[in-house]
């Protein structure tokens, strides 16, 4: 289904009376209005008889909400939850109209309610008339009545043709307003807020020692390398990431050693293991030293991937032991005896007690050792950062070996609830306006493995509708992206909701709430909701003056007097260009000194009728004692006016 219109009568957040149509296939008009005798006639009529198909096939339409800080708009993204997972409050009146294949399906909650004097119940009346003139289409009217009349939580009527629909909100602002409200499970919440939460919640101790930001980095270049591992950016033609850094975290090892969950022949192993990498660390410092001292380049390069296989080996075992100080591992699940590790070098010795060890699946580990020591003994000078000795891979299904056997090692952990990671991978050489992009993108990627957990036991829903509400998702983009953003969303949804067992033929409605001029130039006018603050209610729809958007000036848009009412030079810049005018106000032949001061003054801004306006003013404030005097300070500013050209 997709949403229309709006009458939103009452509403605390939103105010009362306030009208809302999306998009310009149909025009909506309210006629016989009158809230004493509550009745009003809805009047739809369709000025094109051809709708406009601008955005891909999986898209029934993109909404823009326009407006500056203040002026609702998340207050109403706060309405359209509610209203389109049917958790609307009884307090909330509204009517609201939306398209189902061929007909017009219209609900309302238009009547009075109050304390009914029957054991706190509360009783509805005076439900209003509605009339819906309209000659085109096949029209059904429902009234959603409270059906939970309990004063404490009184519910209102779901929209029933709602039910295969799924409602994704995404809003990149991390403003700690803590764990926000989940409406139902056909709502996700992709808001930087909820998913830092829900990160945290789901990898708690999974990187030990580090804080709950670095655990939702973590979790977001995962979800990040799936999306690239999917293949979608390369349909919408975005420059796929190319190259990851992989490093080995320190894991905690304090109380291992005194453990009461560990047997003591494990601790006996776990014990030789730290302190043979203690003693191998100090001679592959040795060596490096050494090769630095005589610069011997390839010596270095030796020293350099030993440390680094060291480095990993170190966090692997510790990550081992930590996960399994557990008493549901206690017993001699280790067949390896300490002399047979003496026999080997320390690296040669850990993929032996891997092979030997019987609590966890042998394949994943020993593989993840395999790949990574291959990584290292093949990279150059560049490979392997010194400073962290992390690798960094651009060999895409080298990064696909390694994600696939870490996780795998981990969930082999499947005794204890969380199972703690030591990897810590990051992109490299991606601008900030990718990473932008790439982070929304993967978030958005990340709703079909959601959708998938919630819905495990349900292998027959399909949603026909999905509604995408992105907040202000462009805030820190550049400008060049934020020209490119309603492109490349256009692009990434029609493949993202195109398949699957969940999406079939699904439509996507997107909403999407900004400040920016670039979206308006890629929305036709009839697009979008533009929203005006007044002194007297936020949340009022304001009549954009401009004929049309869809291709306009970027330019235009930005001196129309709706972005920028104060005009479009820089707060700081106008109150130091009218102090400049008005020191050159109260000049009285000034001396040579004053004039070239003044001169260097004006000939720092930007704008050229002000600059040439400032100069003539200044011009008239000099007494000239004869013409020469006059020609030649004409001439000198025509030296320089010709130096600019040039």
């Amino acid at each position: 289904m997709e949403l229309l219109y709006l009458l939103i009568e009452d509403c605390s957040r939103l105010g009362k009376h306030k009208e809302v149509s999306f998009g310009g296939e149909f025009h909506f008009s309210i006629s016989n209005f009158s809230n004493d005798q509550r009745e009003l006639q809805l009047n739809i009529t369709k000025p094109n008889q051809h709708s406009l198909q601008l955005f891909s096939p999986r898209i029934s339409n993109i909404i823009g909400i326009i407006g500056e800080n203040g002026t609702g708009k998340t207050s109403f993204f706060e309405f359209l939850k509610r209203l389109l997972t049917g958790y609307t409050s009884y307090s909330d009146k509204f009517l609201a109209v939306f398209k189902s294949k061929d007909v017009l399906e219209i609900y309302h909650t238009l009547y009075d309610y109050g304390d009914s004097g029957n054991n706190n119940y509360l009783g509805f009346t005076n439900e209003w008339s509605v009339k819906v003139i309209c000659d085109f289409a096949e029209i059904s009217v429902t009234t959603l009545k409270i059906y939970n009349t309990d004063l404490i939580s009184p519910q209102i009527d779901r929209i029933e043709n709602l039910t295969p629909t799924l409602v994704i909100y995404y809003s990149g602002i991390f403003d700690l307003k803590g764990y926000p409200y989940s409406y139902s499970k056909s709502y996700i919440d992709l808001s930087t807020n909820c998913i830092i939460s829900d990160d945290v919640e789901l990898e708690r101790d999974s990187i030990p020692d580090k804080d709950f930001l670095f655990i939702h980095k973590h979790k977001n270049t995962l979800r990040q390398f799936k999306l690239v591992k999917s293949g979608l950016l390369d349909k919408i033609d975005f420059r796929t990431p190319e190259r990851m850094t992989i490093s080995f975290a320190q894991v905690r090892t304090s109380g291992i050693k005194e453990s009461n969950d560990i047997s003591p022949h494990d601790i006996e192993i776990f014990e030789y293991f730290f302190d043979t990498i203690r003693i191998e660390y100090t001679k592959i410092h040795g060596i490096i030293n050494r090769a630095r001292n005589k610069k011997e380049n390839e010596s270095l390069k030796v020293g350099n991937r030993l440390k680094c296989k060291l480095k990993f080996v170190d966090a692997l075992i510790a990550n081992f032991f930590y996960n399994i100080n557990d008493g549901q591992y206690y017993g001699n699940w280790s067949k390896v005896k300490i002399e047979e590790l003496k026999m080997l070098n320390i690296f040669d010795a850990v993929k032996h007690f891997f092979n030997s060890q019987i609590i966890i699946d042998k394949q994943p580990v020993t593989s993840l050792i395999e790949t990574i020591f291959s990584l290292i003994d093949s990279q150059v000078d560049v490979g392997i950062e010194e400073i962290n000795y992390s690798i960094i891979v651009s060999n895409e299904t080298r990064i696909v070996e390694i994600i696939t056997n870490y996780e795998a090692y981990l969930k082999s952990f499947d005794l204890i609830d969380t199972q703690y990671g030591f990897l810590e991978i990051d992109w490299r050489d991606l601008s900030s306006g990718e990473k932008a992009f790439l982070d929304l993108f993967s978030r958005l990627y990340y709703t079909k493995e959601l959708v998938s957990k919630q819905y495990k036991y349900e292998t027959q829903k399909v949603f026909e509708t999905v509604y995408l509400l992105l907040d202000e998702a462009e805030i820190g983009f550049h400008p060049e992206w934020q020209r490119k953003y309603i492109y490349y969303l256009n692009e990434f949804l029609n493949y993202l909701f195109s398949d699957g067992t969940y999406f079939q033929d699904t439509k996507i409605q997107l909403f999407i709430a900004t400040h920016s001029p670039f979206v308006v130039s890629d929305l036709p006018k009839s697009n979008l909701i533009f929203l005006k603050k007044t002194q007297e209610a936020i949340f009022n729809v304001h009549n954009f003056d401009m004929q049309e958007t869809f291709g306009a000036n970027i330019h235009t848009l930005f001196s129309d007097a709706f972005f920028l009412q104060q005009g479009l030079i820089g707060e700081f810049a106008k109150i130091k260009i009218f102090e400049l005018m008005n020191e050159i106000k109260q000049l009285n032949d000034p001396d040579v000194a004053s004039v070239e001061n003044y001169k260097l003054r004006i000939g720092i801004i930007g704008e050229p009728m002000i600059r040439q306006r400032l100069y003539e003013l200044l011009l008239s404030k000099v007494a000239f004692d004869d013409n020469a005097r006059r020609r030649a300070f004409l001439q000198d500013e025509l030296d320089k006016l010709k130096r600019q050209n040039n």
